[in-house]
């Protein structure tokens, strides 16, 4: 409930957008371009930021695929990303979250984009089966801002907040 997860410190927002609930917190990587996407269409674009994250978890050797009728990116029965969007005038707003090295046990919290039988995943734990090397959320943001630029044809850089 709201209330517990308050308890626990987290802060809980309702916005207006597809996808129901999800947690946003460390570890994760959350994109939200803010672009007219017209030219697309929703579907498409969904699709498009969907290749941008299989394309990024494929430099570490994870296979993400996507399921049909559901949006976001899964590596076997794991979710790994989630999408969801509101466009408005044909502009769209929110976007989607990349599992880096989050703490997972947030989302057994709440029901993970309204699908209760989804277990969720992340960088770390799919590299940790492979014994390699955890990832950097420096790095992975990195790998996104190229896939993102050569996918959309963006100019966009890296930028760090203090």
């Amino acid at each position: 409930s709201c209330n517990e997860l308050r308890s626990l410190g987290i802060k809980v927002h309702y916005v207006d957008r597809g996808g129901e609930a999800t947690y946003h917190g460390p570890g994760q990587i959350v994109c939200y371009p803010i672009m007219n996407i017209r030219r697309w269409g929703v579907r498409k674009y969904v699709s498009i930021l969907e290749t941008i994250i299989i394309d990024s978890l494929s430099v570490y050797g994870i296979s993400g695929l996507v399921r049909c009728r559901t949006a976001g990116v899964w590596v076997g029965d794991a979710k790994i990303a989630a999408v969801g969007l509101k466009i408005s005038g044909g502009v769209s707003m929110h976007g989607f979250a990349l599992n880096v090295s989050p703490d997972l046990s947030y989302f057994g919290r709440i029901v993970p984009c309204g699908s209760p039988e989804d277990r969720v995943t992340s960088i770390d734990v799919e590299l940790k089966s492979s014994s390699s090397r955890p990832a950097n959320d420096l790095e992975v943001q990195a790998v996104l801002i190229n896939t993102l630029r050569d996918e959309l044809g963006l100019d966009l850089e890296q930028k760090t907040l203090v």
